[in-house]
């Protein structure tokens, strides 16, 4: 049971993930409920991203007290969290990083006077 939970856990969390880089409701076909709760969850795994690492790995240690890690699947799914977790912390520090460049391209073309 605990391994179904813990399969369970990491895909929803591939899935959210995805959802952050390539909205998985199509504007088109979809309804504005499903959009909204499309937008809603890409928006807390992707702006609130300390928090969504500290509640996943707070998950990850609930399940290393059912020996979770013993098994090869166990490790698996430790590797795929990290992964997304480190591919959602390159994002955050681009976006955060952004006002600097933009700063910077502005001075290198304008000069100092566009302030």
């Amino acid at each position: 049971m605990v391994t179904i939970l813990f399969i369970f856990w990491t895909l929803s969390s591939v899935f959210l993930t995805l959802n952050v880089f390539h909205p998985l409701a199509k504007r088109r076909s979809s309804s504005f409920f499903t959009l909204l709760i499309s937008f809603a969850l890409g928006w807390l795994v992707g702006d609130l991203l300390p928090q969504w690492i500290l509640l996943n790995s707070g998950i990850a240690l609930l399940f290393s007290f059912s020996d979770i890690f013993s098994q090869t699947l166990g490790w698996a799914g430790l590797v795929i969290h990290l992964c997304c977790w480190i591919i959602l912390i390159i994002r955050l520090w681009i976006i955060l990083n952004l006002p600097a460049r933009i700063d910077q391209q502005l001075e290198e073309q304008l000069g100092s006077i566009w302030q």
